[in-house]
């Protein structure tokens, strides 16, 4: 298992390194949906073969349709056409995406595997999956990382004039700002999110 944390770290590592249009894609907030499919489909590709998995399609939808428990679905991998979906509508952010792919990456390997690893442990390896990607995007130099929410406050309030105060914060508050954890609320509030 430890094999497989490190041979993701590194397939993400290397593509970024690799790939200059994937780590502008893992930083940029204001990606078209067919750039977020490029950019999801460059990190798929990239761990399943590190792997020694066959690749498969990751394809971005925008969809209020909802689970078989009546949540929304952020995300969900078809074995019978090897296609993960990825929903842009809940999924917040880069991190967000890239974590669901993530999860959706686990199910395939376990469809290739013929087991089922189950949901906690496919949730474990997207979060991981996007932690890994942040390192990865620091590690080849991009000092932003991978876009998560805070980001784009982080980002304002930078270009901010000094003399503008937003919520009693300056721009060199922001920067210390602390980034906000996976389970927290948004700020525009998407109803929870669900992955199969």
């Amino acid at each position: 298992e430890l094999s497989k944390q490190s041979d993701s770290y590194d397939a993400v590592k290397e593509a970024i390194a690799q790939d200059p249009a994937l780590a502008a894609a893992l930083q940029n907030p204001d990606l078209t949906p067919e750039q977020k499919e490029t950019m999801l489909n460059g990190v798929t590709q990239a761990v399943m073969v590190k792997l020694g998995y066959d690749s498969y399609d990751t394809a971005l939808i925008d969809s209020t349709e909802t689970g078989h428990n009546g949540q929304q679905v952020a995300g969900y991998y078809d074995d019978n056409t090897d296609t993960a979906y990825v929903n842009d509508r809940y999924n917040n952010s880069t991190e967000d995406l890239i974590s669901t792919t993530g999860h959706e990456t686990s199910h395939a390997m376990d469809s290739q595997d013929g087991v089922d690893n189950g949901e906690g442990y496919a949730q474990h390896y997207g979060d991981n999956l996007a932690s890994y990607t942040d390192q990865a995007l620091d590690i080849n130099g991009y000092d932003d990382g991978i876009m998560k929410p805070a980001h784009c406050l982080r980002r304002i309030m930078r270009n901010l004039p000094g003399w503008i105060r937003v919520m009693g914060m300056t721009s060199s508050s922001a920067n210390r700002w602390p980034m906000p954890c996976r389970n927290t609320q948004p700020v525009t509030t998407k109803p929870a999110k669900m992955m199969c």
